[in-house]
């Protein structure tokens, strides 16, 4: 849930293609004289373990397969014919089997490696094809949201309008931001699944309060988000009762045109805690969540209780807290 998400590609070198397969020939000999004389008494070893060893190590240099095979057939060259004959010899074998062994084993070796090289190949792009696919997708269902709100925006801009109507307005606006950000930050992020919490909090605040510019300049919003990662389908629940708590406490919890209001969000032991709070006049004493009228705190509570599958409590103390506990991801 924290930390920043692996890339799918394996690390390599960042060589031309003949440098990474001399780089590959040269470890690889220089492997095999030194398995020669770890596995003096053990030969069989030969066939298994410094292979083995060389495939890795070339994968990983990026090493054609033509490079892995002249590693091979000149080591077995070196091995049969320049090194004394009693060296890691396998007994009850000719050499002329031992070679044709060797250079059958390399062969299988070789094959395997490049076989696995197109395999990683053909997987690294389709990946990056998904990758280029979704990132699309967020961009474009940004824009459509937001090619939803100016048409709300047009459509309640007309003056004979009530102020309940243009209200009513500001308020859908308000959710479409909120939703909106949510894929602006998956798209511009490198991992297409989650939402850093913190940054999104931060943004989408700043957004909702530049909607009220008499209160900004007079307002402490203080933030006290951990970097945590949500999917989707966690954050644009989590972002809407954020919006309408905001919403509410711009309208109601500031008469006086001032105030402070808390953000709070950690993770422990499996699970996520949201906090609100403003120091306005608060709720009525015999608020009942569950029986609001409102559809900004019906709201609220759906979202809470039926999207995040956890639980929202009114803590009652001067101005407004409340306190949103859900499972985190696994």
């Amino acid at each position: 849930m924290k930390g920043k998400p692996h890339r799918f590609d394996l690390p390599r070198l960042k060589y031309s293609a003949y440098t990474r397969d001399g780089l590959a020939v040269v470890s690889g000999v220089l492997l095999l004289v030194a398995a020669k004389y770890l596995f003096h008494y053990l030969e069989v070893v030969f066939f298994s373990f410094p292979l083995s060893v060389v495939a890795l190590l070339t994968l990983f240099l990026g090493a054609r397969a033509g490079g892995i095979l002249s590693i091979v057939v000149g080591a077995g060259i070196w091995f049969f014919f320049l090194e004394p004959r009693d060296i890691a010899k396998i007994p009850g074998m000719t050499d002329v089997a031992q070679l044709v062994g060797f250079f059958i084993a390399s062969g299988i070796i070789v094959y395997l490696i490049n076989t696995l090289e197109h395999t990683r190949s053909r997987l690294q792009s389709a990946y990056n094809e998904k990758e280029v696919l979704l990132k699309e997708l967020y961009h474009r269902t940004k824009n459509n949201l937001q090619v939803v709100s100016s048409l709300i925006s047009l459509q309640c801009s007309r003056r004979d309008e009530s102020e309940s109507i243009h209200s009513m307005c500001a308020d859908i606006q308000g959710r479409i931001r909120a939703m909106a950000l949510v894929h602006e930050k998956l798209y511009k992020s490198e991992d297409l699944a989650h939402v850093n919490m913190r940054d999104y909090i931060e943004d989408l605040s700043k957004s909702i309060l530049s909607g009220y510019p008499v209160l900004k300049e007079n307002l402490e919003l203080v933030r006290a988000v951990e970097d945590i990662l949500l999917p989707i389908e966690l954050v644009v629940p989590c972002g809407l009762i954020i919006n309408e708590f905001m919403s509410n406490s711009m309208k109601y919890a500031f008469p006086e045109g001032r105030g402070r209001i808390n953000i709070a969000m950690h993770a422990s032991e499996g699970t996520v805690e949201l906090v609100y709070m403003d120091d306005g006049p608060g709720l009525p004493p015999d608020f009942d969540l569950n029986k609001a009228e409102s559809l900004g705190l019906k709201l609220v509570n759906t979202l809470a209780v039926k999207q995040l599958n956890g639980s929202i409590d009114h803590i009652r103390n001067k101005g407004g807290k409340f306190v949103i506990k859900f499972p985190a991801p696994p």
